[in-house]
């Protein structure tokens, strides 16, 4: 990528940081896709643990990291502003679109002329109405990562300047990452593994997977369940110790590619409460793994269902499982933590169709080709066409 190209429009992206997660690797995918159509630049709040591979990617640090006391969050607020306002009034951007709650604040307050692009990428940011309504009313444009996520915004607050976009998959890159050879697999031969991808937030609901696992390991001896991810753990090790299951249960930490560590792996389950877009739900079934996931708000349903079967679940308002076209989908399991051995009837439920996926193999061989099917949906071709005609709409130059 060349550093500087004036013949082109000039496309800013902020996002607060670079390490391992979801939003931040759209962001970075976005500068690869919008190359060849913008000169763009990723602005960022801090270089702290960057993750992510941005060898040619022109990248601003404006070096102002996130602060724990609530009055200094205040403070880093306005200094973030300043000086993305300065920034923008400097280069001269014409678009600048932001990933994540804070990156939506800045960008808003720093508006400089450009067209405003904010995004709402996780469902639990409309717990904010404060935020949410600044973002829809200060922004050129509010993008949804689903569209269960922007009718929402329409029929919640009544605005309309919003749309939505899946997210990109790479799926000649997953394909190519998964066969990197990797040591620590901690499983051998004659296990199943269930994996999961993601940090160890709250809202990923991973106490409930932990308990549905020790239910259907006392069936099922191969069972295994895997973590891949950044955070704290510890929860759930003494819980998986009090269900008798630790020696099963294994937290390998973030892994710089993931991939093959889900590739070795038989079977993907989300059991989240919130999600935007499940991107790491969307790279294993990539890899051909089947997904059971938890109906959630939003991503799992727009993602696993097709649209006969999202007219079965409309007419049916009671209903305790779907067997959908590209992966099962559980109702939404309850939110509250509970890191007590307790096992819930729900649990029971996600063991169940643990259980049955792992026993029927034309089952298992059938939502493993149903997963490759679908994510040919999810390419970051389609995104880039996509984004390409968002802008080009706001922009005035929409030929369409």
């Amino acid at each position: 990528m060349s550093q500087e190209d004036s013949t082109r429009k000039k496309l800013l992206l902020i996002t607060p940081m670079l390490h391992q997660g979801g939003f931040e690797k759209v962001c970075v995918t976005t500068a690869r896709l919008m190359w060849p159509y913008y000169d763009v630049t990723v602005l960022i709040f801090t270089r702290k643990d960057i993750h992510y591979d941005v060898k040619g990617i022109k990248v601003i640090d404006i070096d102002v990291p996130a602060a724990d006391n609530k009055a200094l969050k205040v403070v880093n607020v306005l200094r973030r502003v300043l000086r993305v306002r300065r920034i923008k009034r400097h280069h001269g951007f014409d678009f600048s679109y932001s990933f994540g709650a804070s990156a939506n604040l800045v960008n808003v307050l720093s508006a400089s002329g450009e067209r405003v692009i904010t995004s709402l990428r996780g469902s639990i940011d409309f717990e904010n109405e404060t935020e949410m309504k600044r973002w829809c009313k200060k922004s050129d444009l509010l993008l949804c990562v689903s569209r269960a996520m922007m009718e929402r915004v329409r029929k919640r607050y009544g605005y309309k300047n919003n749309t939505f976009l899946y997210n990109p998959v790479d799926l000649q890159q997953i394909a190519q990452d998964a066969k990197e050879a990797v040591a620590d697999y901690p499983f051998g031969g004659g296990t199943r593994t269930i994996v999961t991808v993601s940090r160890s937030d709250a809202q990923k609901g991973f106490w409930h997977l932990v308990k549905a696992f020790s239910v259907a390991a006392k069936e099922m001896e191969e069972l295994r369940l895997l973590f891949v991810g950044d955070g704290d753990f510890s929860d759930l090790r003494v819980l998986a110790q009090e269900l008798n299951v630790a020696d099963k249960v294994i937290f390998m930490g973030v892994k710089k590619n993931p991939f093959p560590y889900v590739a070795k792996s038989d079977l993907y389950v989300l059991t989240s409460n919130h999600e935007g877009f499940p991107n790491a739900m969307v790279e294993a079934m990539a890899l051909g793994k089947p997904v059971i996931a938890t109906d959630c708000f939003s991503g799992p349903r727009e993602i696993l269902l097709s649209k006969e079967d999202v007219a079965t679940l409309e007419g049916n308002p009671v209903w305790k499982k779907m067997y959908a076209t590209y992966g099962v989908l559980l109702p939404d399991m309850d939110h509250e933590e509970d890191y007590s051995a307790n096992i819930t009837g729900e649990e029971q439920a996600l063991a169940y169709e643990i259980l049955a996926m792992c026993k029927d193999k034309e089952r298992y061989a059938t939502y493993c080709a149903k997963s490759l099917e679908r994510a040919q949906h999810f390419t970051k071709e389609r995104y880039a066409s996509g984004l390409k005609k968002i802008f080009d709409k706001l922009d005035g130059t929409d030929e369409d």
